[in-house]
């Protein structure tokens, strides 16, 4: 395990060091260390009696996931990723937390992670967290809107500028021709 840990250590230092815009790199470090991990090492020291390594290394394994949400925050696939591995660890609410907060911060799909944690909230959550979420998500689908409409309003404007000018790019070129012909 901590030869291991020392190759994980190396690959995750030379691509912050290598490749610091390289965001999937890292992604697969991180998360080939959480599943080593969770998948492997603790495992194996619950079978050989050694609870205290196994904890040890469950913790090393949400380190490795929290390092990376930390790391990746605006793509919703980490947050996705992060909350199936909670789920299979038996920490459904770590990622009903972790959807939760993804909604917030995912720059990519947020209302896909707000979906997810809606399904999850049903499963897991009390009525009052889960009426609290549809009204988030509400608010949340009711601004996406908004803004959708802003914009469209300002490209509207845009354009109905842009035709002006136009027009008066004619109506001026029009009253030159006429003053050169008088």
């Amino acid at each position: 395990a901590d030869g291991l840990r020392a190759a994980l250590d190396y690959a995750e230092g030379f691509l912050q060091q290598y490749y610091p815009q390289w965001p999937q790199g890292l992604q697969e470090v991180l998360r080939y260390r959480a599943n080593a991990e969770h998948e492997g090492v603790a495992p194996a020291a619950r079978a050989a009696g050694a609870t205290d390594a196994a904890r040890e290394a469950e913790a090393r394994a949400e380190q490795a996931w929290q390092q990376l949400l930390d790391a990746l925050p605006a793509y919703a696939i980490v947050w996705q990723e992060y909350a199936a591995w909670a789920r299979g660890a038996g920490r459904p609410e770590a990622a009903l937390r972790a959807l939760r907060k993804g909604a917030g911060l995912a720059q990519d799909h947020p209302g896909v992670l707000r979906t997810e944690a809606l399904s999850l909230e049903r499963q897991v959550g009390t009525l009052q967290s889960l009426s609290t979420a549809l009204v988030k998500a509400v608010d949340a689908k009711r601004t996406e809107e908004q803004e959708a409409q802003k914009l469209a309003r300002m490209e509207e404007d845009a354009a109905a500028k842009a035709k002006a000018k136009v027009e008066e790019g004619k109506r001026r070129a029009a009253a030159k021709r006429r003053e050169a012909e008088a």
